[in-house]
């Protein structure tokens, strides 16, 4: 903000004085600057005038933050240039009366006006005490509810937490069990149409070197003779577990069969085939 504006006035708000714009209604501003009576030069929206130009009747009454604020109609009067009224002097009777009050109200005065100063002393640190417990206690109100709601958001991401580890448990459970349910299911379908020896060279990448039982080459044996060479083979690109033709006519080797069933051979399905181990 800058200084004041008056002739011969140097004050400023760094220099804790009080500064007014100057008014925007043209009328008054006008009447402002008759009153400074400043030669060749007019205000801007900036300019400003400080407290000691305005007497005390320009003032409103002192509000309780301590502010000061001019009146609506106030206008500057106090400038270098203008002279203070001269009083006129008491008679002499008057002034001899006043001396002798003042030798004898002098002790009285000294006495009031230090009981006052320590009374207002007083009141001051009083005061000031209050406002010190008063922002203590506020300050410490602020940190108990703080800590309160700190207190109930941790109590409530516990739960929360809680909560979630316990639907997670439950998800991997019903998981678990719906994997037991369908590896049941399938192991069920599987044995219905398979062997062991067969699901497990299902699970195996290759079936060389694989054991096969004599239920299973007895079932390959009649799927030989059902579907013939030709057909056992598309059966085995169809990766169905089942012995080769080799492993087949190896285990042959190792069987017995009934002379009977060599009478028949139009009716492989009824031929009986023992195991020799």
């Amino acid at each position: 903000m800058p200084g004041c504006a008056a002739i011969n006035c140097s004050n400023s708000v760094t220099k804790g004085f009080l500064m007014k714009h100057f008014p925007k209604d043209k009328v008054r501003r006008k009447l402002w600057l008759v009153k400074m009576k400043r030669d060749n030069w007019s205000p801007t929206n900036y300019s400003c005038l400080c407290e000691i130009h305005f007497g005390e009747d320009m003032w409103e009454k002192t509000r309780e933050d301590g502010s000061r604020r001019l009146k609506n109609d106030a206008v500057p009067t106090i400038f270098s240039f203008t002279k203070e009224k001269t009083k006129r002097k008491p008679p002499t009777y008057r002034q001899v009366t006043s001396i002798i009050n003042n030798q004898v109200s002098k002790p009285q005065e000294k006495l009031k006006t230090s009981y006052q100063q320590t009374r207002d002393n007083d009141d001051v640190s009083l005061d000031n005490n209050l406002e010190s417990n008063n922002s203590e206690n506020q300050n410490k109100m602020k940190y108990e509810s703080m800590l309160k709601k700190m207190l109930e958001y941790e109590k409530e991401y516990k739960r929360t937490v809680s909560k979630a580890n316990r639907y997670k448990k439950q998800l991997q459970y019903l998981k678990n069990k719906l994997k037991i349910s369908n590896d049941t299911k399938n192991t069920q379908m599987l044995n219905s149409v398979f062997n062991i020896d067969q699901i497990n060279a299902l699970n195996r990448n290759s079936t060389k070197f694989m054991k096969w039982s004599n239920s299973t080459v007895m079932k390959a044996l009649k799927l030989k003779f059902s579907c013939g060479n030709n057909g056992y083979e598309e059966l085995l690109k169809q990766n169905i577990p089942l012995p080769s033709l080799r492993t087949i006519r190896r285990r042959l080797q190792h069987l017995k069969f009934d002379v009977q069933l060599l009478r028949l051979p139009y009716k492989p399905e009824e031929k009986k085939i023992e195991d020799s181990y």
